[in-house]
């Protein structure tokens, strides 16, 4: 499924599930509902019981092939892999990678979202984000550039948010 959106219309989203991306490569990979839970990653589905008539040999590890299929989702990427999951229920290869393999990872809350980044004057949609200038400088940009292209040099106006 492709998606288009009318601000940025260079911008192209397409969603995969994780069978349908073997094979592909992407500039950027987001991967969502990386949670414990029924569907999410693993998925905790059953197999078939025919399954075991055609497989010759059982993997002596949990979710073998629901790990395969991760290591191929997070592998498509050519830059940057973003994985989507709950702080609570997250899934286990999620906290597999970072207790494990000390991959690094941040949480966000929607609040803290709110706090941090106040919403951009401009187009509404976007928030307002630190970035870097060529000369080094520091000013506050909109998350949704370059399709909106408000910037402010006045800093200070996210740490005053914090103060509030």
């Amino acid at each position: 499924m492709m998606i288009k959106y009318r601000r940025f219309r260079d911008l192209k989203i397409t969603f995969f599930t994780a069978h349908r991306s073997k094979g592909l490569e992407a500039e950027n990979v987001i991967i969502i509902n990386a949670k414990n839970s029924l569907v999410g990653f693993p998925n905790k589905i059953a197999d078939d019981p025919i399954l075991g008539w055609v497989l010759t040999e059982r993997d002596n590890f949990d979710f073998a092939e629901e790990r395969r299929l991760f290591y191929v989702a997070i592998t498509r990427t050519k830059n940057r892999c973003i994985i989507l999951a709950p702080e609570t229920g997250m899934s286990v290869f999620v906290k597999e990678l970072i207790d494990k393999h000390q991959v690094p990872y941040s949480m966000v809350t929607d609040e803290e979202s709110m706090a941090d980044h106040p919403n951009c004057p401009r187009c509404r949609t976007g928030y307002l984000v630190t970035r870097q200038g060529n000369g080094g400088q520091s000013f506050l940009g909109c998350s949704n550039y370059p399709g909106c292209e408000y910037r402010v040099r006045y800093i200070q106006i996210l740490k005053d948010k914090k103060d509030l």
